[in-house]
């Protein structure tokens, strides 16, 4: 049998380590066995497989001849890819407890695996054989996995943990281990969510990603459910507003309603919020209508304001203001007073706040801003609010025939006598009228509260006239607007350059980090100024790898090209034409393995930071 590694690391030692060096790494090496539970014939062999290297590597002829023989298979010879050592036939399982040891842990599984299919028509199962191969191929999976998650590959350490499980059912594993490993596959669970809904360029993983994540609720005791079960509650509310930003409104409504059925009240909230954010992004007020009827159904005095938007949205916008005025609270009001003193200017800046910060992010496909003045001039909601009152008006008017005519008649007569004349707030006058059934309110409120009046915020013409009128902004005559389309345009031409050039000047100090951490297997302490931290993050578990690997990476790329693709508020998406060569170099400085320079493309995200673009990882 040959195992996949050279004397040299089966020692622990590098090429051209001088001898006594080599001895005493072989004196420690034979001194104990990292991984209990193996016989002592087991052990015996161990340490011959361990002498021999030990003679090649003290034995200066032996020595030369086989660093000849091992430099012709590193360099020349294409049947072999990596060094090898020969294992003697009664050997096999020292010879797997040896690779296991080194951390080959993906090659100790496989052989070990093969070795047991080919000698267990001859092993008693209760031979120390099939008992060891067995322990081998349990700690090599246990060890496997957690490489696995240290560099984020969390489905597939999930999946070699099951793959071990289920051989539990041919009676192969230890309880003991195999115990662990379901322990350890379960912990993976919210990390497997993580990453398979992350993966938008695979329908299949995302689909069974959103399974998983109705599989991660399901256990906690639901969405409401305090828990300690894969997570403590702070960790499952930070991770749950994580996973957000990879699904879609769709799949978060769907998603909500199912736990809402269940009795989750947070569930009936928040698929309330995620289809006013359908609503707003797709311009379709029916779902903001929708929303709003669920969301009565729970209503509670801190909702009122929530409420309010929900009816401003609709173009309520008396139920709005009386809304607003009734359940915000003096903060609230005081923010919204700095604005504006205008009422429903209040509301529309509370609105706007509220779509911003709580409504149209944590999407997967909504990438939005809160412009209300662009809402309510989109043809489909006009012509749902025109609908709604008009339906209102047929309503009021049935009722009106169906009443009494002289009733009416005499209303009108009252009314003409009541009439009283008002002074405005700026000196105008204004007729009031007051209805003898109803003292105290006028007219005019009677019939807005029963549809009559078309609310001016269904026209578009008003719409906009409105909308500027309550806001700092876009005061403006249309004509300035024109006038300075040109400017704005100079202003944007002039912007995206900037963007680019900080943006490439961003990635490539990035890549200056990267270079120098791989190589030096440190991240330099400059580099949070030009990455997040998840990427740091990512770039220091490959620099961990590097090192439990006794190895370094020297990389050498050069930035050809910057494109940015797709352009957001506090985000951005580049693509990058980059020249790349790089070598994996072992501790002696010898080349494991090396990529040939070569230009492809690569995409990057960015973010702002408040003051500068970062990058943050893919």
């Amino acid at each position: 049998m040959q195992i996949p590694i050279d004397r040299y690391r089966l020692l622990g030692v590098a090429v051209g380590a001088d001898k006594h060096i080599v001895l005493n790494q072989l004196e420690r090496r034979l001194d104990k066995c990292k991984y209990p539970g193996f016989s002592v014939e087991t052990l015996q062999k161990r340490e011959q497989i361990l002498r021999e290297s030990g003679s090649v590597l003290l034995d200066s002829n032996k020595r030369t001849e086989y660093e000849a023989e091992y430099v012709n298979d590193k360099t020349f010879t294409r049947e072999v890819s990596e060094p090898q050592t020969a294992i003697s036939k009664g050997q096999e399982i020292a010879g797997l407890l040896l690779l296991l040891e080194v951390g080959e842990y993906e090659a100790c599984i496989s052989m070990s695996e093969s070795l047991y299919r080919e000698q267990r028509m001859n092993m008693s199962y209760f031979s120390s054989e099939y008992k060891e191969i067995n322990r081998i191929i349990d700690y090599a999976t246990l060890a496997f996995a957690k490489e696995l998650r240290s560099i984020r590959h969390f489905e597939t350490a999930a999946e070699v943990l099951e793959k071990r499980i289920s051989d539990q059912t041919v009676s192969m594993g230890e309880k003991e281990r195999i115990t662990q490993m379901v322990v350890e596959q379960k912990q993976l669970l919210p990390f497997r969510v993580l990453d398979m809904l992350s993966r938008d360029n695979n329908e299949e993983i995302h689909r069974k990603g959103v399974i998983l994540l109705k599989s991660l609720v399901k256990e906690r005791g639901g969405l409401d459910a305090q828990s300690e079960i894969y997570m403590d509650n702070g960790e499952f509310h930070a991770f749950f507003r994580q996973i957000r930003s990879y699904l879609t409104v769709q799949e978060q409504i769907d998603l909500y309603e199912d736990w809402a059925n269940e009795g989750s009240r947070a569930a009936q909230f928040l698929s309330c919020i995620a289809l006013t954010a359908q609503g707003f992004a797709q311009r379709k007020p029916d779902k903001i209508n929708e929303a709003l009827q669920k969301i009565e159904i729970i209503r509670a005095d801190e909702l009122g304001p929530i409420i309010a938007n929900m009816n401003l949205l609709l173009g309520n916008v008396e139920s709005a203001t009386l809304g607003f005025e009734k359940y915000a609270d003096k903060d609230l009001k005081a923010w919204a007073t700095e604005r504006t003193e205008d009422p429903l200017g209040s509301v529309c800046e509370w609105c706007r706040e509220w779509l911003k910060r709580d409504v149209i992010k944590g999407y997967r496909d909504i990438e939005i801003d809160s412009d209300l003045e662009s809402y309510f001039c989109d043809k489909d909601v006009i012509k749902y609010i025109e609908d709604k009152d008009r339906r209102k008006k047929k309503e009021l008017q049935n009722d009106i025939s169906s009443s009494s005519r002289k009733e009416w008649k005499d209303f009108f007569q009252e009314k003409k006598e009541a009439t009283v004349m008002q002074m405005n707030k700026n000196g105008e006058r204004k007729i009031g009228w007051q209805h003898p059934r109803y003292p105290g309110s006028s007219a005019l409120s009677f019939l807005k509260e029963n549809g009559i009046v078309v609310l001016v915020i269904a026209l578009s013409s008003l719409s906009l006239w409105l909308f500027k009128s309550l806001n700092n902004e876009g005061r403006g005559s249309r004509i300035d607007k024109e006038a300075n389309v040109t400017e704005k345009r100079r202003v944007v031409k002039d912007t995206q350059k900037e963007t680019v050039e900080s943006v490439n000047e961003t990635l490539a100090e990035w890549l200056r980090v990267k270079k120098e951490t791989l190589e030096r297997n440190e991240i330099p302490k400059n580099a949070t100024l030009i990455a997040t931290p998840e990427l740091l993050e990512q770039l220091k578990q490959e620099a961990e790898l590097n090192v439990k690997k006794g190895q370094s990476q020297r990389i050498d790329v050069q930035i050809k090209k910057i494109q940015i693709r797709e352009e957001l508020p506090r985000k951005l998406k580049v693509n990058a034409e980059l020249k790349y060569s790089d070598k994996v170099i072992n501790r002696s400085g010898e080349t494991l393995a090396e990529t040939k320079s070569h230009t492809f493309e690569r995409r990057y995200n960015f973010v702002w930071n408040g003051s500068k673009w970062i990058i943050d990882k893919i």
